[in-house]
Parts: C-alpha cells; structure tokens; sequence
C-alpha cells in the first residue's frame, strides 16, 4: 500500500478491478481507468 500515497485523492471505485489495481500497486493504471471512465 506505501507504493500508493494518493489513494485519497484516486477516491477508489470500489470494484474488484479498483481493488486489484491497488493491491498491485498500480495507481498509474487505477487513475487511467477512472479517467477514461469520466471522459465517457
């Protein structure tokens, strides 16, 4: 989780895709996501 200081500011989803993301470590990818969903 210390590999994430801005899980605050990601506001996760709360879908198990979200939840995988973080458990990588992967904020880059969660932020993609959730950006990609706002643009739709």
């Amino acid at each position: 989780m210390n590999s994430c200081e801005s899980l605050e500011d990601i506001k996760p989803i709360g879908s198990l895709t979200s939840l995988t993301y973080l458990n990588l470590g992967e904020c880059r990818k969660l932020r993609d996501i959730q950006a990609n969903e706002k643009s739709e």
